[in-house]
């Protein structure tokens, strides 16, 4: 009885130890501390801390200082550490798309996949890897099958979005991601993608010399991305506002040039 309480005890102060380096090197991270989370990091790893998620972290601190080589590498070993989470895998993929690797990292979707053949985060992972590979009919068949199993999920009809986007067919691309928006309607990265979509038809109406048209996607853009970043004020939404509003700017007149 004696040996099994100071187990226990003896467990519960490594956990408690090991979940205080996440935290710390989580913090340091947050402030954009990147190599004072290293350290803390890798002390952890010294003694013994091999959870996927601390390898995770390390990977972002890595991408963080622009060293990808072995943002990726350190996440393999996380993979080689504890294989029982899919998420490791989706982290991966991330990684080798943030890189345009896009064969690799279906690669490694389809090793998830063998693993975890029902995960649906991978499936629409590998759906948007082969939507980029030139292989839109395969993505859209698996998107298919995913939106039969799981009507009420928003995320298959935001990737099918993407494909259409891809094949250049807006029209299909916005329906999408106005379905996906009726079902979650305050995520504000599907509100960004229509945004940036709308965006994108404005130039094609630009081009066939249709201004006013062009002026009117760009206005619900504008609006569109308000709302986004009403949500969450993130940075990437709010330079996407501005460069759209920058494009509704009246050019200036001669002399005040």
């Amino acid at each position: 009885m004696k040996f099994s309480l100071l187990f226990l005890l003896s467990f519960s102060i490594l956990f408690s130890q090991d979940e205080e380096y996440y935290k710390r090197a989580s913090l340091l991270y947050k402030q954009q501390s990147f190599k004072e989370s290293l350290e803390v990091i890798e002390k952890a790893i010294s003694e013994g801390y091999n959870k996927s998620d601390i390898f995770v972290l390390l990977s972002y601190n890595y991408w963080a200082l622009e060293d990808k080589e072995n943002a990726i590498n350190t996440l393999f070993k996380g993979l080689k550490a504890s294989s029982k989470f899919p998420e490791i895998y989706i982290e991966i993929i991330k990684a080798y798309v943030s890189s345009g690797n896009y064969k690799k990292a279906l690669n490694i979707c389809e090793k998830g996949l063998e693993k975890f053949p029902e995960n649906k985060l991978l499936k629409l992972q590998k759906a948007i890897l082969l939507g980029k590979l030139g292989k839109p009919i395969t993505a859209t068949k698996l998107i298919e099958e995913l939106k039969v199993a799981s009507p009420n999920d928003p995320r298959p009809l935001s990737v099918e979005s993407h494909l259409y986007a891809l094949r250049g067919e807006f029209d299909k691309a916005e329906l999408s991601l106005k379905w996906a928006l009726s079902l979650d309607p305050l995520n504000p990265y599907y509100k960004n993608n229509l945004a940036l979509l709308y965006e994108k038809i404005s130039e094609n109406e630009l081009k066939e010399k249709k201004a006013d048209r062009a002026k009117n996607y760009l206005e619900q853009a504008v609006v569109i991305l308000e709302e986004a970043v009403n949500i969450n004020p993130k940075p990437i939404f709010q330079k996407n506002l501005e460069r759209i509003k920058g494009k509704l700017a009246p050019e200036p007149k001669e002399d005040e040039k």
